[in-house]
């Protein structure tokens, strides 16, 4: 279960950054958002191991900082959707 905990983490970690330099480019848009759902996934079961195992986290932990990178490409196209028009 602790491997389970340190790979999600590391793997939410991976997939944001890979989302938000993704979102750097216009082409490479649904890349962006494919990565960022599965560091969403990736980021929520980290956050949950951690809470069932009753650990002490921070509040600046990697689930939470992976999943800050992971809603960039989402904000990115709100922003497009509704200030771009």
């Amino acid at each position: 279960m602790m491997r389970l905990f340190s790979v999600s983490g590391f793997l939410s970690l991976f997939l944001g950054t890979l989302a938000t330099l993704f979102t750097f480019q216009a082409g490479l848009i649904p890349f962006a958002l494919v990565c960022s759902m599965a560091g969403f996934i990736a980021s929520v079961s980290h956050i949950f191991i951690g809470t069932r195992l009753e650990m002490k986290m921070g509040i600046i932990n990697r689930g939470t900082v992976g999943m800050l990178f992971c809603s960039v490409p989402v904000l990115v196209l709100l922003y497009f959707i509704f200030f771009r028009y």
